[in-house]
């Protein structure tokens, strides 16, 4: 999908009001499809989306919306959108201007330390005035390896001590001269293993070798699984040839990310892995996983697996799985998709022989907010559910939801007995 601020600003102009503008002049079905390729935050703009209908978007559309906000830099009402926001940290630095930043701190769309974030990776030290815990202010700025900022606070404001979280934080930025830095700055107070860690986490292989060289305290299994859950796949062989930490949650977390070399290293060297009752390998990663395991014969449980990938709202995995393990779709399937939002999978799973839209799958859609698009979807081609998902949604106090219902899909009043003649 592509989105830029462009065409935000085409649509918002043409959809402004006006006299005959053309694209009021367009049909509606025309109009749809237009915001559709637009994407959904010109569709919001526009008037044609609703902040409670955003609340049922997809990560990726939803992550989508904000970049394209952010690029337009709109300067509307954030507050409306608070329960929109994906706060994930590479959305944060494209936030382009110090006055959204103020807005989004005062719509509660970020906390001070999200806003230190993003004023340290723009450089903007005016926004860093320590309103809230001052070690918090100086772990940001450690991960993002601004001395000036820790010096500040500590040499010539003394609001704090030099002290090993700033170390760890250091880490977890790969900053290794700052690193290096605090390690001599500090003399020979000990640190902990968090450090390498952290310093595993970041990726950065130099980091990790140096603190192996020059500091005692070493890692923990922890090391293993946050380089296998970020796909550092150079930092996982090297732990394993050099440390005996080891990683229990190295298979889950590196099969969540989808990251098929550090799986196949692991496999190699701690088959044992594989097997942990608690820590071992689920099979509900990215496709490409659930091939790679099914080549191996390392799928155990192809039902729990494809409960598993139903939660999870994934369409290609569910079909790939009941293809390969012949598992057929059940009505109980169809009601578990139908709380999720992703419509995909629920028109798959609708158009698998038997299946239909009953009273329990309704029920399990307006049951949940996030499922307003399918909830939309089974509205839209049948009415005799509006009054079922209504009361379904007022019972389970999502009152947004309710009111929204009643909007989009009014009920006609039964119309009036007629008088005996």
């Amino acid at each position: 999908m592509q989105s830029t601020t462009a065409t935000v600003d085409t649509a918002t102009a043409a959809t402004s009001g006006g006299p005959a503008s053309q694209w009021d002049r367009l049909p509606h079905a025309l109009q749809d499809k237009v915001l559709a390729a637009a994407g959904p935050f010109t569709g919001f703009v526009c008037g044609r989306l609703r902040p409670i209908e955003l609340c049922g978007l997809p990560q990726p559309v939803a992550v989508q919306f904000w970049l394209d906000l952010l690029a337009a830099d709109w300067q509307g009402d954030l507050a409306r959108l608070s329960r929109v926001f994906v706060g994930v940290r590479e959305l944060l630095p494209r936030v382009r201007s110090r006055d959204m930043l103020r807005r989004m701190l005062a719509a509660g769309l970020v906390r001070d330390d999200q806003a230190w974030d993003v004023a340290l990776h723009h450089g903007w030290d005016d926004m860093l005035a320590p309103a809230g815990d001052p070690q918090e202010l100086a772990n940001r700025a450690a991960r993002a390896g601004a001395r000036h900022v820790l010096e500040a606070l500590v040499e010539r404001r003394g609001l704090l001590d030099w002290n090993v979280e700033m170390a760890e934080w250091a880490a977890d930025g790969g900053q290794l001269a700052l690193v290096q830095w605090l390690h001599a700055r500090m003399g020979p107070r000990p640190w902990s293993p968090r450090v390498m860690d952290w310093a595993a986490n970041s990726g950065n292989l130099d980091l990790v070798r140096w603190l192996h060289a020059h500091r005692a305290e070493g890692c923990t299994h922890i090391a293993m699984d946050y380089a296998a859950e970020c796909g550092h796949a150079h930092v996982v062989r090297w732990l394993d040839e050099h440390r005996a930490e080891g990683g229990v949650h190295a298979v889950g977390y590196a099969e969540s990310g989808g990251h098929l070399d550090v799986l196949e290293h692991l496999l190699e060297s701690h088959p044992e892995y594989f097997d942990h009752p608690q820590t071992g390998f689920l099979c509900i990663g990215p496709l490409r996983v659930m091939r790679w395991a099914h080549a191996r014969g390392l799928i155990k449980d192809p039902m729990r697996m494809v409960y598993a990938l139903i939660h999870d709202g994934d369409a290609e995995g569910v079909a790939w799985a009941c293809s390969t393990f012949g598992i057929p779709v059940t009505q109980h399937m169809v009601n578990l998709a139908a709380t999720g939002n992703s419509l995909p999978l629920f028109r798959w799973m609708l158009a698998q022989p038997g299946m239909t839209i009953a009273k329990p799958t309704v029920k399990a859609a307006a049951r949940s907010s996030k499922a307003i698009g399918i909830l939309a979807w089974i509205l839209e081609r049948d009415r005799k559910w509006v009054a079922i998902a209504e009361q379904t949604a007022a019972e389970s106090q999502l009152d947004d939801l309710a009111d929204w219902l009643r909007e989009r899909f009014p009920q006609q009043p039964p119309p009036s007995p007629r008088e005996p003649r």
